[in-house]
């Protein structure tokens, strides 16, 4: 089985770190297992992405090849696999030994359908590290629970872990949605992390590991201030602005945008109403103690936050509350972000490399490490299938007639420009 490509090079830069001599084989899709896998590549990981002939991960594009340009793709090798057939399966297991890391966040019904296991793994390969990442447990490692097997995307975790009660909606009763895929690329980091501690103790014990993490558990875990507060106190958090604990605490508009500020407990207290000059209400019993301005929380902003924020540039407000060491910051639109001085200090945009010789930029890694030089731009996405044939031939050793036979029988794909 064949697939059409443009007759393009691909620009192989392997970007060195603590993670370099790694190898993972994995079988990802959709954000959350490509988010899981950039994250190991980011810092020297070798990633083998095994995919479907003819249709790739979900993130590709309509025609299964590079997809849209920010799909965590980049700097991974692309081998496709038909694991619907016995050879297929064969042939993914018999790169097992080959790999330090299996990567999946299939169904567990799909993986055990294809005979993929631990114990199978471990056959293999006797020190093998197995991550998968699922929606509520895969159910080898403790049980997955009563809503193991459900189907599952971000807003289902994030839903089903109370977070979605802590954004406005628009009625109190209403959930809401923050809009972002926290319980993709959360859980992720969580299988990026769960994955470097297991291969630390393989190294230790020259045992082989298990990683099981879930979409649901990760969003529980984020979710850990709202769920400690009932545990302690049957008291739900407030939604929105405040996040329950002191005040004034939140978004505020300036002459010219927005700010936040976090007076939190009583030195800043203090300290905030010397900024405003006003030692008055420093011991006014309505504003004393935290408890008492959220109880007031009306009236603190009517009198004395809200008119004095909103009198001034954000400018003007950040100098005035940062000459008294009160945080505050501006709340920044998507452009602002993107072009914000801080962002470019901290190198939070890569560069990579395009198929067509060009370069473009996605997210890097919140994590600097002085072993990790950033310059280094990623490798491009992969062609779909277009390291198949590299693969099998120098992990596998296969002759070359007998990958051009697998082609034939539809059991791999090898992207035209890889031939």
């Amino acid at each position: 089985m064949s697939v059409t490509v443009p007759d393009e090079t691909t620009v192989r830069l392997q970007r060195t770190g603590p993670l370099t001599g790694i190898r993972v084989l994995s079988l990802e899709n959709y954000l959350a297992g490509n988010h899981t896998t950039f994250f190991l590549t980011l810092f020297g990981a070798e990633i083998i992405k095994v995919e479907r002939p003819g249709v790739g991960d979900a993130l590709r594009g309509p025609e299964s090849q590079s997809g849209h340009l920010d799909n965590k793709q980049q700097n991974k090798r692309s081998v496709a696999i038909d694991l619907q057939s016995k050879a297929g399966v064969d042939l993914f297991m018999s790169l097992v030994p080959e790999a330090d890391v299996v990567f999946s966040n299939m169904k567990v019904s799909s993986l055990h359908g294809y005979g993929i296991t631990f114990e199978s793994l471990i056959a293999r390969k006797p020190d093998i590290v197995y991550t998968t990442l699922t929606g509520f447990g895969h159910g080898d490692v403790l049980p997955a629970g009563p809503s193991a097997g459900w189907p599952a995307f971000d807003v289902i975790a994030q839903g089903m872990s109370g977070m979605q009660f802590r954004c406005l909606g628009p009625d109190d009763d209403v959930p809401g949605y923050n809009g972002l895929p926290i319980g993709d690329d959360g859980t992720a980091i969580f299988a990026a992390f769960g994955t470097v501690l297991a291969l630390r103790a393989r190294d230790e014990t020259g045992k082989p590991q298990r990683v099981d993490v879930s979409m649901h558990d990760s969003m529980v875990y984020l979710n850990a201030s709202t769920l400690n507060r009932w545990k302690t106190q049957q008291k739900e958090a407030g939604r929105g602005r405040s996040i329950g604990g002191s005040a004034p605490y939140g978004a505020y508009r300036t002459k010219d945008g927005w700010v936040n500020l976090a007076v939190w407990g009583e030195r800043l207290w203090r300290r905030f109403c010397i900024a405003l000059d006003r030692l008055d209400v420093v011991d006014d019993p309505r504003f004393d103690c935290a408890a008492n301005r959220l109880a007031n929380l009306d009236a603190l902003n009517r009198e004395m936050v809200t008119d004095f924020i909103a009198g001034r540039t954000t400018a003007e407000v950040l100098e005035t509350l940062h000459g008294e060491g009160i945080p505050c910051a501006p709340i920044y639109t998507t452009q602002q972000v993107v072009e914000s001085e801080q962002v470019a200090a901290r190198r939070m945009f890569t560069k990579y490399h395009l198929r067509d010789g060009g370069m473009h930029e996605t997210i890097g890694s919140p994590i600097k490490l002085s072993s990790v030089d950033e310059d280094v731009p990623l490798a491009a996405p992969p062609l779909l299938g277009g390291d198949t044939r590299d693969v099998l031939a120098s992990l596998l050793h296969l002759p070359g007639e007998e990958i051009e036979k697998l082609d034939a029988q539809g059991v791999i794909a090898i992207a035209d420009n890889a031939r």
